[in-house]
């Protein structure tokens, strides 16, 4: 399974952290790519945009600042649907 982590501050950066230890394939974002840094090291790929994030993830988590900030994410980068893996 191929996750997406948008955001990784002081929650997003533990959560990320934790997926990639437990050898998740992830895929993480951030504002500020320095911060990414220390994923990417770690085996992290960076997503290059949420929207391609969103395509070839199978899930996206975002730990943004508000409720807010995460739908307004998704909005305006949410790829047409696809089908559901079984």
């Amino acid at each position: 399974m191929k996750i997406g982590f948008i955001g990784l501050g002081n929650v997003g950066g533990k959560l990320a952290g934790s997926l990639i230890r437990n050898k998740f394939d992830v895929t993480v974002r951030d504002l500020d790519r320095d911060v990414a840094a220390p994923f990417l090291e770690k085996g992290a790929s960076w997503g290059e945009s949420p929207k391609a994030m969103m395509e070839a993830c199978d899930l996206v988590i975002t730990c943004l600042p508000s409720p807010a900030a995460s739908a307004a994410e998704g909005r305006a980068n949410a790829p047409a649907p696809r089908p559901v893996k079984s």
